[in-house]
């Protein structure tokens, strides 16, 4: 590992001269063929994810401008094999204020974005001259995408939402992505179409200097992880931005009846979190995928019935929009939880991912508003924070003492 003093402008401008010189092979400098073929595969996940869908919108951090014209490519191709149908996502970007020459292309309608210097807290987005950056621009105005620049304030806003409501501790450039897609929604852009599929550049700790800072007296009234928090972590700031509210809970499943309608891979993720919780899960759908056919799951092969609702004590609607909408009113009409996986607005319930259960001796609460911490996770994210403190200057050292 070679530290180099600069930015991620000069750690390419060096590699290129080695590559040269040397004849070495970098990734995303002389190979960055294969390193722009692999950052397609994040639209294929996206796509899966989303049931073999397309989002309406998708919102993409910019750095050297690789990922999001890859994701758009990823989306093609699926469309042209006939794995995915519809239309195609509008692709925004995302960027700090302090880096942010493909965004200051888009605004006057230019082509190529100018180079800039970088002055950020999200490092891994610090890029001022983007290699692919003519690449962002031609694909966000051939979507009919937009760009949102936010400050490092906001980017630090996104990255506490974040880890507030959904329990992922992003680094600066997830922050962003999030911080911009709030941008867009103030901005009202389509308000009436779901905004779909952020990407969350990197869920790990990657710049730590960015992470502490002191909650602010506007912040002591939010609601954290034990109140009300809105659906999917997005709050409405904007006017005409609808929003439900739901009430975190922790629930005992065990040997309860779960009715899973859908066999396909968003199905299959689910039940992986029903059968960690101890659940009794009833599968239904015409078509089911080999990994769901345990032996510990009953199937129901073929259409939904509401009759198949009997005795259940939660449902989750992963099939096609219609039957989603016909199992969530025969849920409704049962007073049974949904968890309605491509209609948020009228689900009674949220189903996280592939989290492990909780126990009630994990976690502790108190009156004072704090994030969730769970016994060995947090005890090992303090030390991960610890350990990277260590590496950091004088000051930061100091201030981590003065928690400690």
């Amino acid at each position: 590992m070679i530290a180099v003093e600069g930015n991620y402008d000069d750690v390419n401008r060096l590699c290129t001269q080695i590559a040269d010189r040397y004849g070495w092979g970098f990734a995303n400098i002389n190979l960055r063929s294969y390193y722009a073929e692999g950052a397609k595969t994040m639209g294929f996940e996206v796509a899966e994810q989303l049931g073999w869908r397309f989002p309406d919108h998708l919102v993409s951090p910019v750095a050297g401008g690789t990922l999001l014209p890859r994701i758009y490519k990823g989306f093609r191709e699926f469309l042209e094999v006939g794995l995915v149908e519809g239309k195609l996502p509008r692709i925004h970007a995302a960027q700090p204020t302090g880096s942010a020459p493909v965004i200051r292309a888009l605004e006057p309608g230019a082509e190529f974005p100018d180079p800039v210097k970088p002055n950020t807290i999200a490092k891994s987005l610090a890029i001022g001259n983007p290699a692919d950056g003519f690449q962002v621009v031609r694909v966000v105005k051939e979507t009919g995408g937009s760009g949102a620049m936010v400050t490092d304030d906001e980017i630090l806003d996104g990255i506490e939402l974040l880890a507030r409501t959904e329990g992922i501790f992003t680094e600066p450039a997830g922050g962003t992505t999030l911080a911009a897609t709030r941008a867009l929604i103030r901005a009202r852009r389509d308000q009436s179409e779901r905004v779909g599929g952020r990407l969350h550049h990197r869920q790990r700790l990657q710049d730590g200097r960015s992470r502490a800072r002191p909650r602010r007296e506007a912040d002591a009234d939010r609601p954290i992880a034990g109140g009300l928090r809105p659906r999917h972590g997005i709050p409405p700031e904007g006017a005409g931005v609808s929003m439900n509210v739901m009430f975190p809970a922790f629930l005992d499943l065990q040997s309860r009846k779960v009715v899973v309608v859908g066999g396909g891979p968003v199905a299959a993720s689910k039940i992986e979190s029903l059968f960690s919780a101890g659940a009794r899960v009833t599968v239904v759908a015409p078509q089911i995928r080999p990994e769901i056919e345990r032996s510990d799951v009953e199937i129901v092969r073929r259409e939904f019935r509401e009759t198949d609702l009997d005795g259940a004590w939660w449902v989750v609607a992963a099939a096609p929009p219609a039957v989603n909408r016909q199992v969530s009113a025969a849920a409704e009409a049962r007073h049974i939880f949904v968890n309605a996986v491509d209609d948020p607005e009228h689900a009674t319930a949220y189903l996280g991912r592939r989290r492990a259960p909780r126990r009630r001796d994990d976690c502790h609460f108190d009156r004072r508003p704090r994030a969730r911490a769970c016994g060995p996770a947090a005890r090992g994210l303090r030390c991960v924070v610890a350990a990277r403190a260590r590496r950091m200057d004088d000051s930061v050292r100091r201030c981590t003492a003065r928690v400690a």
